[in-house]
Order: C-alpha cells, then sequence, then structure tokens
C-alpha cells in the first residue's frame, strides 16, 4: 500500500493547500480565495506577492545565493546596519537562521559575557524548542519528553511585580517578552518592565528581549521595546525579518557583543547574500514612519471593533487584548474558540488559530486594510 505522507508527523496539518497568494489572500488548489490572518504565523509580514520583495529576489537570484561566512557578505554588512540604525543605539549583528537559534546565541553570548550560569524566564513564555531555548520555555507539556534540559534555570510569573524580588545576582541573563505571542497574546505591564530593568540593571544581569514574534513592526513600532521606552542588552529576531525566508537575527550591544571572538559561535547558512537582499528589502519596507503610522492606525481601529463586539458577549469572550497587529481573543471555553476559527475557515474562507487553548490569535500580513478588517468583523460577529 502507497504511503499517504513520508513526512514525520510532528505537525498537526490542515489538509489545505496553497498555490499562489496575493496581498492579503491565499488562492487553494481549487481556485478558492481566503483572507490569512495567520501570516505563517507572523512571518509573511508583507503579505504575498510584494512587489519590494519581489524586485530583490529578481536581482538577487542570478548572483551566488550562497558564499559561506568564511568571505565578507557586503549584503549582509548592509541589512545588519539598517537594523542598528532602526535601534538608534551602538549595537552588532550577527545572523542566524530562525527564531530559536537566535535565541540559543544569544543564552550562549550572555554566559560568554558574564561567567555566571542561571537563566530566569517567565511562565507563559515561549522561546523555541531547541535545548537551550526549551529550558527556558516552562512548558511542562513539551518539555517533559526532553528532560534533563539545561540546569539552572528559574521560572518566575510573568508580570507579577511581587516575583522579581526573587531575582538574585546569579542569573547570566533574564529572557523575556513583552507580548508573548504562543502564551496566548499577553501584554507585559509597563510597571513590571520598569521593575526588571531597575532589577537587571542593580544586580549586572543581562536582559534578552525574545522579539522573535514581537519585532519588524508588528507591534505598530519597529521593535516591541519602542513602545515601552527601554533598550535590552540582547535582542533576538526571526519570522517577519525575511517576509517569508528563514533569517533570523540577534542584536547586541557593542559591549556585550564583544565576548563573542572567532568559533564561539557560527552557522553555515546564515546571512547568505540572497536571503539578506530579501529581508534588506523587508526592512526597508516596514522601517519606513508612514508604514508604521498605518499599522498603528489600523490596529488601533481593529481593536476598538473587537473589544466592541466582546461586550456583547460577556459569556462567551473573557477578554481581547493586543498590541499591534498581535491580536488574541480569549474565549472562556476552548472548544468555543476552536469552533469559531473552523467556521470562519469553512464558512466564511478566513484563516485563523488557536493559541493557548482558549484564544483565538489575530497576526495578519501588516499590509492588510481597513476593507479587510472590516470583512473579518462582520463574519465573526455573525458566527457568535
Amino acid at each position: 500500500m502507497q504511503k499517504k505522507t513520508f513526512l514525520m508527523q510532528n505537525y498537526k496539518r490542515d489538509s489545505l493547500s496553497f498555490e499562489k497568494g496575493e496581498g492579503c489572500f491565499l488562492y487553494a488548489k481549487n481556485g478558492k480565495k481566503y483572507l490569512d490572518f495567520i501570516a505563517g504565523v507572523a512571518v509573511n509580514a508583507l503579505g504575498y506577492g510584494h512587489k519590494k520583495m519581489l524586485k530583490a529576489i529578481e536581482n538577487s537570484y542570478k548572483k551566488p545565493l550562497h558564499v559561506s561566512n568564511l568571505f565578507k557578505i557586503p549584503e549582509q554588512e548592509n541589512l545588519a546596519k539598517k537594523l542598528c540604525q532602526t535601534i538608534d543605539s551602538d549595537f552588532e549583528v550577527m545572523f542566524v537562521n530562525s527564531g530559536t537559534e537566535a535565541n540559543e546565541a544569544a543564552l550562549k553570548l550572555a554566559r560568554k559575557k558574564t561567567g555566571k550560569k542561571d537563566f530566569i524566564s517567565f511562565s507563559g513564555a515561549f522561546h523555541g524548542r531547541t535545548f537551550g531555548s526549551l529550558s527556558v520555555t516552562p512548558k511542562p507539556k513539551i518539555q517533559k519528553d526532553f528532560v534533563p534540559l539545561l540546569a539552572n534555570c528559574k521560572k518566575l510569573e510573568f508580570n507579577s511585580l511581587q516575583d522579581l524580588d526573587k531575582i538574585n545576582d546569579k542569573a547570566s541573563a533574564i529572557v523575556f517578552e513583552f507580548v508573548q505571542g504562543e502564551g496566548g497574546i499577553n501584554i507585559a505591564n509597563p510597571q513590571w518592565i520598569k521593575k526588571l530593568f531597575q532589577i537587571a540593571k542593580e544586580k549586572k544581569i543581562l536582559l534578552i528581549a525574545d522579539e522573535v514574534q514581537t519585532g519588524i513592526g508588528r507591534t505598530g513600532n519597529f521593535f516591541g521595546f519602542q513602545n515601552y521606552g527601554v533598550l535590552p542588552d540582547i535582542v533576538t529576531l526571526a519570522k517577519g525579518l525575511g517576509g517569508g525566508v528563514p533569517i533570523g537575527a540577534v542584536l547586541a550591544k557593542k559591549n556585550v557583543a564583544e565576548a563573542f571572538s572567532p568559533g564561539s559561535h557560527g552557522s553555515t547558512f546564515a546571512g547568505s547574500p540572497f536571503i539578506s537582499s530579501i529581508s534588506s528589502a523587508v526592512v526597508d519596507e516596514i522601517s519606513k514612519p508612514k508604514f508604521l503610522e498605518k499599522v498603528q492606525k489600523n490596529s488601533d481601529y481593529f481593536l476598538k471593533k473587537l473589544k466592541n463586539i466582546s461586550k456583547k458577549f460577556p459569556k462567551k469572550i473573557k477578554e481581547v487584548r493586543g498590541l499591534g497587529f498581535l491580536i488574541g481573543i480569549e474565549f472562556f471555553n476552548e472548544k468555543e474558540a476552536q469552533k469559531v476559527s473552523e467556521i470562519l475557515k469553512k464558512k466564511y474562507a478566513i484563516l485563523t488559530n488557536v493559541t493557548a487553548e482558549k484564544v483565538l490569535r489575530l497576526i495578519p500580513p501588516l499590509i492588510i486594510t481597513k476593507k479587510e478588517l472590516n470583512l473579518f468583523l462582520k463574519k465573526f460577529l455573525e458566527i457568535l
């Protein structure tokens, strides 16, 4: 008998398959058009078929796709410069291929810089599935089959001011997210962030901001930390950075970055000419003030409308929360969240997903228009 698939079963895949995309829409093989509120899990920040990305691909594919980091790569250096300019501070960049790789490298950098072994992370966090990043992802459900993980990883309660008092100076780094995407769109309290930064400074602990999901315009600012008026020691990026191609990055203050010397860390494919050129086009577009202003305006409008809808259904919807286009609708009932997601897909051809069991997560391409947002609002209201 012919096997149905030769793929390992580590994903629960939908039977849907797409053959083309345009703007914020995906088209199935049968021609059916779907409005995308998943965006490749916050990856396709510029949607599908964006002219600037297509031009970058066209200009790059005839050049060497890969030469390795044994040689100078001008496209990579150009991208690093652009990222540092968006921070407007003295940072340096190292490229990798994904979010979990970025977090692995950040953990290594923190240990090498401080000489200390402990790490602190928070409940609800998700930093990746490789051994280091999984060690600071305190979710027993995904950790249990892979213990023992890294020792000396301590979990504190997210947004708990009281728990921050448990931090001592043995930690090399504190790893955190400004918005916990996989954790259910949990938004960091500004007072909590302020105290976290104060304690880290007092105890000489490095702060690693995981901006894999919150970075590259997703929150309405280029970086999530720009919503809080703070500056982490290390920032990790991926997802939207490539607009659909695989790339991750570690940005670190120069006095931290200098801890890495040749051989400290490396990656065969990271920052290739081809990938760097495409990512550079993405950064050029999303870093434009007018682009970010539009993201802020449209996401504020959408979030306000969703909150108004939720007030009409207090027995179904527990809370609507979000920052930029990283939005979660938390239902009281797990089955209700899944049911709404399924109806949106099957009846109205709108793609969403559920995270943290009860939270309908909405992470559309950043180019989404009010017309498309209103379409979602209309169909969502009809379902409720």
